[in-house]
């Protein structure tokens, strides 16, 4: 007579994480919260952008 295995997935290893995956995650969090500020153009900058904008749509 042969039995067969149900394999519960995922929730037989819910809350298990190796320590490197844990390290990985939580940095990869922190890089997600850094907000890069990009630098502010100015009128000639803006004026170009839109113009090439508005000649290709």
């Amino acid at each position: 007579m042969k039995m067969e295995y149900e394999d519960r997935g995922v929730i037989k290893y819910y809350g298990f994480y190796l320590s490197d995956n844990t390290e990985r995650l939580a940095r990869e969090k922190t890089s997600k919260k850094l907000n890069l500020q990009k630098k502010q153009m100015d009128g000639d900058e803006i004026g170009s952008v839109l113009t090439e904008a508005t000649r290709n749509n």
